[in-house]
């Protein structure tokens, strides 16, 4: 059982249920995303949690669907970003590399010494 919390006013805070949350796969089709939501959402209300960002305190499918690919695209844009910063990285650092045998990042700077 979880060892619930005293604020400072002497009463006990509630404790985040996460033995009864559902895991929200992000490779299943939305149709199959927004029950396990909606369920952690009954869960964290009922327990009295407060539900902050990134999470909505929403139960209506459209909400929570319109949330979820909000999510989706951020993920997704934020993996192009890395894959972007990678591959510029990769590049500079062969190209700097090509006439030398040593680690560009274990050159001395020549302002710092």
């Amino acid at each position: 059982m979880a060892k619930s919390t005293i604020s400072l006013s002497g009463e006990a805070l509630p404790v985040w249920p996460k033995e009864k949350l559902f895991h929200l796969d992000p490779e299943l089709p939305m149709a199959e995303r927004v029950p396990p939501y909606q369920h952690n959402v009954r869960v964290l209300r009922a327990s009295g949690c407060k539900l902050r960002p990134p999470l909505i305190n929403s139960l209506d499918p459209a909400v929570i669907e319109a949330r979820l690919q909000d999510n989706d695209a951020t993920i997704a844009r934020l993996k192009r970003i890395i894959t972007a910063l990678a591959e510029q990285v990769d590049s500079q650092g062969e190209a700097s590399c090509a006439n030398s045998n040593e680690d560009p990042d274990l050159k001395a700077d020549p302002e710092t010494g």
